[in-house]
Formats: C-alpha cells, sequence, structure tokens
C-alpha cells in the first residue's frame, strides 16, 4: 500500500508508543556510549587556601572610574614593593586579555 506524508491523511505513518521508547533508548544509548573529552587551562583551576597559607599575589594596573586610562601599578609610590618588582610568567588567560 502506498504511504501519504500527509499529516491529516489516515494512511500517514504514526509513530506509536513503542517507537517512542526505542528512539528514547537508543539516544541515551548513544550519549552514554560517546567519549567526552575536556580541557585544562593552567592558573584558572580553583584553589582552596589555609588560614595562614602564603598567598602570592600578581598586580598590573589600577583603573579609575574617573579616566579612561588605566595606571600602571608600580607608578605610585605607596605600591612599590620593599623587594622590588619580581617578575612572574603568565597563564593564557592573562596573556589573552593583555594583563602583562
Amino acid at each position: 500500500p502506498l504511504l501519504c506524508s500527509c499529516p491529516s491523511c489516515p494512511r500517514a505513518p504514526r509513530a506509536t508508543s513503542a517507537m517512542v521508547t526505542v528512539r528514547a533508548v537508543v539516544s541515551v544509548a548513544a550519549l552514554a556510549l560517546c567519549p567526552a573529552s575536556g580541557f585544562y587551562l593552567p592558573g584558572v583551576a580553583p584553589h582552596d587556601f589555609q588560614r595562614g597559607e602564603k598567598v602570592d599575589l600578581k598586580v598590573n594596573k589600577l583603573t579609575s572610574t574617573r579616566t579612561q586610562i588605566p595606571y600602571d601599578y608600580y607608578s605610585l609610590p605607596f605600591c612599590k614593593p620593599k623587594d622590588g618588582v619580581k617578575t612572574a610568567a603568565e597563564n593564557l588567560g592573562e596573556f589573552l586579555t593583555g594583563d602583562r
């Protein structure tokens, strides 16, 4: 017999609840069997600090709501460290956002 693709036609194929259940099971099984992969960006993983633990800080600029130009952090006299400025390696996020 010839099947019609019109939704109102009585000869159009209909999905039964068994077909819907089978499709759902196959879809879930396919998703469960697909391998998953992820990636890690160094320097962006969360870290829980303990009380008294040393916290290294990286600074580069100060911004203001009064001016569009940021100030270099160490250009201000009260921000200079006693031992001098120490350079530190950048992570990928700092490099991509231009925080150098």
